[in-house]
C-alpha cells in the first residue's frame, strides 16, 4: 500500500526530536541560571560563617539567601510549568532597580574576592519593556562572567545612560579582555574561552537571545590585556506613554 503522507510534513519520530531539542535547550539554560543563583546563596552562607559574631550581619545574609533561593524555585517552576509557552511575560522595568538587585546578590562574591563594584547610575532615565526576570538573568550572567575575570584587587562597574532611543547598560571589568578575533565568538553557543569543567559556553548565547526577543542587543569593547565592557542596548520607552 503506498504511503499517502504528505512528504512535506514531518512525521511522528521528526516532530518528537525537535520537540526533545527544544525541552534540551530550555533545560540548559535553565540550569545556567539556576547556577548563577546558586553560586550567590553559596557565597552568602561563606561570608556568613566568616562573621557569625555578628547577628545583624548574618541576619542580612540568611534574607539574602531566602530571597535567592525563593528565585531559584520560581526558575524551575517556570521551567516545570506544562502550560509555559516558552516567552516570559512583558512589562515596565526600571533597568536602576534590576541592577541594584544583581549588585545585592553578588556582594558576597565581591567581598569574597576582594573586588570592588562601582555603580554608575542615571536614576532619571526612561524604563524599558522587557521581561524582569531575564533582564535579571543577563545581567547575573555578565557580572558573573566579570567576577571570573578580574583579579584580586580589581574592579567592576555597572552604568547606565541614555544612547539615542535607546538605553545602554554596560559592565566594566578589569580582567584580561577578550582575545582579538573573538568579539563575535564569544557569543556563539558552547563556545567558551573559560578552561574545561568552568564554563558552558551558553551564558552569553542566552544573553543575546534573550535580549534579541525584545528588539535588544550585546556586543563586546575589548582590547586584551585591559579589560572588557559589555554593552547592552533596550528600546526605551516614550517618557510620555
Amino acid at each position: 500500500m503506498a504511503d499517502e503522507r504528505d512528504p512535506k510534513l514531518p512525521d511522528a519520530s521528526t516532530s518528537r526530536l525537535q520537540q526533545l531539542a527544544v525541552v534540551g535547550e530550555l533545560a540548559v539554560g535553565a540550569a545556567h541560571e539556576a547556577r548563577n543563583l546558586l553560586t550567590a546563596i553559596v557565597g552568602f552562607a561563606q561570608v556568613a560563617r566568616r562573621r557569625a559574631h555578628d547577628p545583624a550581619y548574618v541576619a542580612k545574609q540568611l534574607e539574602r539567601i531566602e530571597r535567592e533561593s525563593r528565585a531559584c524555585v520560581e526558575l524551575l517552576q517556570r521551567f516545570l510549568a506544562p502550560s509555559r509557552t516558552g516567552a516570559a511575560p512583558l512589562e515596565t522595568v526600571d533597568v536602576a532597580n534590576v541592577v541594584d538587585l544583581v549588585a545585592d546578590s553578588a556582594r558576597s562574591q565581591f567581598e569574597l574576592q576582594r573586588l570592588t563594584l562601582e555603580l554608575d547610575l542615571d536614576r532619571a532615565l526612561p524604563h524599558v519593556h522587557c521581561s524582569r526576570d531575564e533582564l535579571t538573568q543577563v545581567l547575573l550572567n555578565l557580572v558573573s562572567n566579570a567576577l571570573h575575570a578580574t583579579p584580586v584587587g580589581g574592579s567592576i562597574t555597572i552604568a547606565t545612560k541614555r544612547s539615542g532611543g535607546a538605553l545602554a547598560l554596560s559592565v566594566t571589568d578589569t580582567g584580561p579582555g577578550v582575545p582579538a578575533g573573538l568579539e563575535e565568538q564569544i557569543f556563539e553557543p558552547f563556545f567558551t574561552t573559560k578552561p574545561i569543567g568552568q564554563g558552558t559556553g551558553l551564558g552569553l548565547a542566552l544573553c543575546r537571545t534573550m535580549l534579541a526577543s525584545v528588539g535588544g542587543t550585546i556586543h563586546v569593547e575589548a582590547a586584551p590585556g585591559h579589560g572588557a565592557t559589555f554593552v547592552i542596548r533596550l528600546p526605551a520607552e516614550r517618557e510620555d506613554a
